[in-house]
């Protein structure tokens, strides 16, 4: 994929959100309807896998980690060529998606470094934080995690593959602690076994020493892609026992095993999981948020933009007034 803006990171390949068994699994799962949408500008192809509601509109599945976006252009030595071109491919996709109209927020993947022609558009752009590394992991690890893992071990904690039903249980114990939903059945996970397979999409959970199910999880991913560690749930149990970091570092050498070369953490925005995330020394990446205006902000900014257009236009040339006659 090329550069999308001028510090685009080629080490990430979320060839996984492109993959027609996860996307038919979207339409499934979600009711949604999906299609490929593609740009040409000059010799710049953008492609985007957009997901649209009964309804028509744009909207972007729940807990999906990313727009699927594909952008190639021809080599150039000049900067500005190069910037006029992404400009002139995602300003189209902006101007798209409004006349399509957009539900909700979308998530664009870290190699979209340039959101300028979203903000042009009218677009409210929030940048948020995920780790990401390279495979095989080398990165230096916090003395105090690696503890915890040799504690867990020591414990007699083992990583295996896990049943979607094994899984579904671990985030259910963290979205209920926590108060909030993966909007995702059991029956869906098994679906998802079922059209990805486990070279796909790797659902690992945590044993412990009495065969208790502590900790589980669910990685996309593809050969010579990027691994996401998409779906992470532990039981207060399993925080206890550390079962979290013991995942953590199988599923590491797990997805490197199956031909990922690249692994996405997939989030640092809570101050609690951005710490504990941050202990594995993984480089930080921003990505973007976007999200339409409603139509009655999209009214009132462009007629904020007249006003003050008019106004300025005012300054500029001068009113026209009557000459006064005054007395022979």
């Amino acid at each position: 994929m090329s550069d999308c803006g001028d510090t685009a990171k080629p080490t990430l390949d979320y060839a996984v959100l492109w993959d027609p068994a996860f996307t038919s699994w979207i339409q499934r799962t979600y009711g949604l309807d999906a299609e490929t949408l593609e740009i040409h500008e000059s010799d710049a192809v953008l492609r985007v896998l957009l997901y649209r509601d009964k309804r028509g509109r744009v909207r972007h599945p729940p807990h999906i980690p990313y727009l699927a976006v594909s952008y190639d252009a021809p080599p150039e030595d000049r900067r500005d060529v190069t910037t006029a071109r992404w400009h002139a491919v995602a300003g189209a996709l902006a101007e798209e998606l409004l006349s399509r109209r957009v539900r909700g927020q979308i998530p664009l993947p870290p190699q979209v470094v340039d959101v300028r022609p979203f903000k042009w558009h009218g677009f409210a752009c929030d940048q948020r934080y995920t780790y990401a590394c390279r495979l095989p992991f080398a990165e230096t690890v916090a003395r105090n995690t690696r503890k915890k893992v040799a504690r867990a071990r020591r414990q007699g904690l083992f990583v295996r593959s896990g049943s979607p039903e094994e899984v579904y249980r671990c985030l259910t114990a963290t979205s209920g602690r926590k108060g909030f939903s993966y909007d995702i059945s059991v029956a869906a996970l098994a679906d998802l076994a079922e059209l990805l397979g486990p070279d796909r999409a790797l659902m690992s959970v945590v044993v412990g020493p009495s065969g208790e199910i502590l900790s589980g999880g669910v990685r996309l991913l593809a050969p010579r892609a990027t691994a996401i560690g998409w779906l992470q749930g532990t039981t207060p149990q399993g925080l206890r026992q550390h079962a979290g970091q013991l995942m953590q570092e199988e599923v590491l050498h797990a997805v490197t095993q199956l031909g990922a070369e690249s692994y996405d953490y997939f989030g640092a925005n809570i101050p609690a999981v951005a710490r504990a995330k941050a202990q594995w020394g993984m480089p930080l990446v921003a990505y973007s948020v976007i999200e339409a205006p409603a139509p009655r902000a999209w009214a009132r900014a462009t007629l904020g933009q007249l006003k003050l257009q008019t106004v300025a236009y005012r300054k500029r040339v001068p009113r026209w007034r009557p000459l006064r006659s005054g007395r022979a």
